[in-house]
C-alpha cells in the first residue's frame, strides 16, 4: 500500500472524523491520549512544535496556544483542507502541510491481535500474535458513543505494524537520547461512565509516546 492508497482511505474518513471528533467523542483521545501526551510535552513556551498526524487539526490547535510556532502534517489532503478551514475562521498561526505518519503500540497492536472474554462475557484478556511480521492492514472502526456513528460507515484506517525497535533505533541511530516512555492509561474514575476504555487501560497499552531529545 503506498501513501497514495493511504491518502485515498483517509480523505473517506475525513468528513465524518472531523464533525465527531469537533464533537467530542473521540473519547480514547479526551481520556487515555492527550492527558498523557500534554503531560509529556510540559511548558511548551518558545518552541517550535511539528504535529504529525495532525488530522483536522484538534490537537494542532491546542498546541498552538502555548507553543512559540506550530505546523500541522497530515497525509490526508480533505484533513488537511479542513484544518485550514478551522484556521481561517480562527487564526493561530498554524502551517499545515500533506505529508505521511502513523503509529499505534507496536507491542499490542500486533496483525492478530484479539480479546478473550472471561465467564462473565467481561474482555480481560488481551492476545497478540505475529508481532515480527512487519504487516500492511486496513482496520473498521467507530467513535463508540457517538450518537452518529450509525449514519456513517465505519472509519478504514491503513495501519503498518512494525516493532518496537523499529521506532527506537533509528531515534539512536540519528543522534537522539530517549528521556521517557509513556503507556498512557485512562484514569479509574473514568471506568464508571465509560466502561469500554477499562479494558485497555487494566491490561494493555493501546498507544506509545516517547519523548527523544537531539544530543
Amino acid at each position: 500500500m503506498d501513501d497514495a492508497a493511504v491518502s485515498r482511505y483517509w480523505d473517506g474518513n475525513a468528513a465524518a472524523w472531523t464533525q465527531q471528533v469537533r464533537m467530542g467523542y473521540d473519547l480514547y483521545r479526551e481520556k487515555i491520549n492527550n492527558p498523557a501526551m500534554f503531560g509529556l510535552l510540559g511548558d511548551l513556551s518558545g518552541k517550535d512544535v511539528i504535529d504529525l498526524g495532525c488530522g483536522e487539526g484538534y490537537n494542532t490547535r491546542r498546541l498552538a496556544r502555548g507553543a512559540q510556532s506550530v505546523h500541522g502534517v497530515d497525509i490526508s489532503d480533505r484533513m488537511i483542507r479542513f484544518a485550514r478551514e478551522s484556521e481561517h475562521k480562527e487564526p493561530l498561526g498554524i502551517e499545515y502541510q500533506v505529508a505521511s505518519f502513523s503509529i499505534l503500540h507496536p507491542c499490542f497492536a500486533t496483525p492478530e491481535l484479539g480479546w478473550l472474554s472471561n465467564e462473565h462475557g467481561e474482555e480481560d484478556r488481551l492476545t497478540v500474535g505475529q508481532y515480527f511480521a512487519r504487516a500492511t492492514g486496513v482496520d473498521e472502526w467507530s467513535f463508540t458513543r457517538s450518537p452518529i456513528a450509525a449514519d456513517h460507515p465505519p472509519f478504514q484506517v491503513p495501519r503498518f505494524h512494525r516493532t518496537l525497535s523499529d521506532y527506537v533505533n533509528p531515534l539512536c541511530r540519528n543522534g537522539f537520547c530517549i528521556e521517557q516512555i509513556v503507556e498512557p492509561q485512562a484514569a479509574e474514575l473514568d471506568f464508571k461512565d465509560y466502561p469500554f476504555l477499562a479494558k485497555w487501560s487494566r491490561h494493555a497499552a493501546l498507544f506509545l509516546h516517547v519523548k527523544a531529545k537531539k544530543r
